[in-house]
């Protein structure tokens, strides 16, 4: 696709910028040849893509960190994150996935009066840290991987009733092209880190 859009515009610099929009009252958009610097909310960084053979746009992560625990499945170095624009959730290895709810599961204290659940995108919670390597760092918070809604439970052993917050994860099945450590970074993501509104 993009040498042909080079063969009619030589000059086309191999760059290429994706905007996801937080809110269906803007347009997301993709530009060829650079980016938009009014779509970008803070200076550019880059990190090079591992294993093009692969086909996707694929990072290697030096660690990844929940709140102030240091994931022990990224510890050796050897985890990926593939930027995906087609995937509408954070994708967490699947072997990985329950530890990542309880990791980010949290007990909503002040429960409002009405008994209504609050958005857990404004309740506190764990960031999520991805290192990139050379400085670069991704920080995903509880505004872009919670569930709006709170859910109540019901503890068997006490019976004790709580409301929390969950986070909404992908599970990434281990397939043979890609790594069994191998987290796809969605819309969440890659709305957070590309642009402002």
């Amino acid at each position: 696709f993009y040498g042909q859009l080079r063969r009619n515009q030589p000059s086309l610099l191999p760059i290429f910028g994706v905007f996801i929009a937080k809110e269906d009252s803007s347009a997301s958009e993709i530009s060829f040849g650079g980016h938009d610097p009014e779509r970008v909310a803070s200076e550019l960084q880059w990190a090079p893509v591992t294993h093009p053979e692969s086909g996707h746009w694929q990072l290697a992560v030096r660690s990844i960190r929940v709140g102030n625990e240091t994931l022990e499945l990224c510890e050796s170095g050897d985890c990926t994150a593939i930027a995906d624009t087609g995937t509408s959730l954070l994708g967490v290895p699947k072997a990985f996935v329950q530890k990542m709810h309880w990791l980010l599961a949290r007990k909503v204290e002040d429960e409002p009066s009405d008994g209504s659940f609050p958005d857990c995108r404004y309740q506190t919670g764990p960031d999520i840290v991805l290192d990139l390597g050379n400085g670069l760092e991704i920080t995903i918070g509880p505004e872009e991987y919670s569930r709006p809604a709170a859910l109540r439970v019901i503890t068997n052993a006490t019976g004790e009733e709580q409301v929390i917050c969950r986070a909404s994860l992908l599970p990434v099945d281990e397939i043979p092209s890609i790594s069994p450590k191998t987290w796809i970074l969605g819309e969440p993501v890659l709305r957070k880190c590309s642009a402002k509104q």
